[in-house]
């Protein structure tokens, strides 16, 4: 499954950016999913912005390896691969 986040998300702050990735995580349940900008990334994006979105993308799918997928807390498993493609 892959979801999106809004591309203009990443002109917000971080707190604004960490909660997109942080809903779009959750929306997707407990199924495999690939977590990236719709429509990719707007011209004149701060890198800033994408470097901070990819390092949650990471982070993110850390802390899911490291949890059992039969607790209910699970929220979502981002593919680190798919973040390495918005690497600036």
């Amino acid at each position: 499954m892959q979801g999106n986040v809004d591309p203009m998300i990443l002109f917000g702050t971080e707190d604004v950016i960490r909660e997109a990735v942080e809903q779009c995580i959750r929306d997707a349940g407990v199924r495999h999913h690939i977590l990236n900008v719709g429509h990719g990334v707007i011209q004149g994006t701060p890198e800033e912005a994408v470097k901070f979105f990819c390092q949650l993308a990471r982070e993110s799918s850390s802390q899911q390896q490291c949890r059992n997928v039969t607790q209910s807390t699970l929220q979502g498993v981002v593919n680190p691969g798919a973040v390495e493609l918005l690497q600036v």
